[in-house]
């Protein structure tokens, strides 16, 4: 099984738990941008598979983050971008926090828990259009 979609716009890294007081309690909650990137995941995840039932077996993950163009970008690299080439980003947000967030989106939604998670690929770019672009596919299925 080979499953492949795009999350539109800028990628979003898994923010740091943030912690508040309330009264004796501290509460803690997870930073408002990293929920709406998390649940756009799972909108998109569901605007294209809205029947897939979570995979139980271990997969392949390859999630390609390309981000939009700096403004100060020279005109050849923007040509180079345009004619759908990429550039490597070398900038934060770190690549490992992109991660976190796109597979604790897909929990019990493209498969079961993310530590069936056997292997993985990440990378970071610039491009055209910002975009995150994901393909999981089970585990005999990954090379083809």
């Amino acid at each position: 099984m080979k499953i492949y979609f795009e999350i539109p716009g800028k990628p979003v890294a898994k923010g740091r738990p943030r912690a508040t007081r309330r009264g004796n309690f501290v509460a803690m909650y997870t930073p408002k941008k990293t929920v709406a990137f998390e649940n756009l995941v799972k909108t998109c995840f569901c605007e294209k598979y809205p029947l897939h039932e979570p995979i139980s077996e271990m997969v392949h993950v390859e999630i390609k983050t390309i981000f939009p163009a700096l403004k100060a970008a020279n005109k050849s690299d923007r040509d180079l971008m345009e004619s759908g080439l990429f550039l490597p980003h070398p900038k934060k947000p770190d690549l490992d926090n992109i991660v976190k967030s796109v597979c604790d989106a897909l929990n019990d939604i493209a498969f079961v828990d993310d530590n069936l998670v056997q292997s993985l690929s990440a990378s970071k770019w610039y491009g055209s259009r910002a975009r995150t672009e994901i393909t999981i596919a089970t585990i005999g299925e990954s090379n083809e």
